[in-house]
């Protein structure tokens, strides 16, 4: 029931992003191709970001931290994303300063273009999240 509880929330998620218009597919085209950054975290972290639709606009991201993992530091542009399993994780700014949040399955959100920080899995289980980024 979960795994057709995630994939479902895929699907849905794919659904909304996917363009309209007769023809388009997930690859962007050449011309209209912006470069990600070198600090987007697909680039610094794609054992932990995996892109799964890139589009003129927006990249779709499958994130998953393993229990321990942590990516590197990294900028994200806007933002939306939905937890599809929770757990607890630990953010780190570059100043050293350090929070702690519960990401709680289910959990949307949009958030706007921040601050550089790098985040890690301080839980005992994986956490998986999909994310919608403005390039």
């Amino acid at each position: 029931m979960k795994k057709i509880l995630i994939v479902s929330a895929f699907l849905l998620l794919q659904a909304c992003v996917v363009p309209v218009t007769i023809g388009n597919t997930i690859e962007s085209s050449e011309k209209n191709d912006r470069k990600r950054n070198d600090n987007s975290p697909e680039v610094v972290s794609p054992e932990i970001y995996n892109v799964v639709g890139d589009y003129d606009d927006f990249i779709v991201m499958m994130v998953v931290f393993e229990p321990g993992k942590s990516d590197k530091m990294h900028y994200h542009g806007n933002l939306l994303y939905y937890v599809i399993e929770g757990g607890l994780m630990q953010i780190t700014l570059p100043d050293g300063t350090v929070n702690v949040r519960e990401l709680e399955t289910g959990f949307l959100a949009q958030q706007d273009a921040g601050t550089e920080h790098m985040v890690k899995n301080i839980g005992s289980n994986t956490v998986s999240v999909i994310a919608i980024e403005e390039k």
